[in-house]
C-alpha cells in the first residue's frame, strides 16, 4: 500500500478537474443583481436588529412615617431632572 490516495478516490478527483474544466463562462453580476443582494441583506440586517426596552427598578427601604403622595412624586420629579 504505497501512498494514501484509493483509485476510487483518484477518479473522484479526475471527474471534479473534468466538471470544473467545463465551467469556462465568466460569472456575470450586473449593478442590478448587486442592488438587489445589498437590499436583501440590508433588509435581513434590520429584521435581526433588537431594540431593548429600558427598564426602571426602584426599591425602597422600610417606610416608617406617614407621607403625602403629592410630595413625594413632585421629590422623584425633582431628582429625575
Amino acid at each position: 500500500n504505497k501512498g494514501s490516495k484509493s483509485p476510487s478516490g483518484n477518479k473522484g478527483l479526475k471527474d471534479a478537474n473534468n466538471h470544473l474544466k467545463n465551467i469556462d463562462d465568466k460569472i456575470d453580476i450586473s449593478n442590478e443583481h448587486l442592488e438587489m443582494m445589498r437590499d436583501l441583506a440590508e433588509m435581513e440586517s434590520i429584521q435581526n436588529f433588537v431594540t431593548l426596552t429600558p427598564t426602571v427598578q426602584v426599591t425602597t427601604g422600610d417606610i416608617k412615617e406617614e407621607a403625602d403622595i403629592n410630595k413625594i412624586i413632585s421629590k422623584i420629579e425633582l431628582h429625575g431632572k
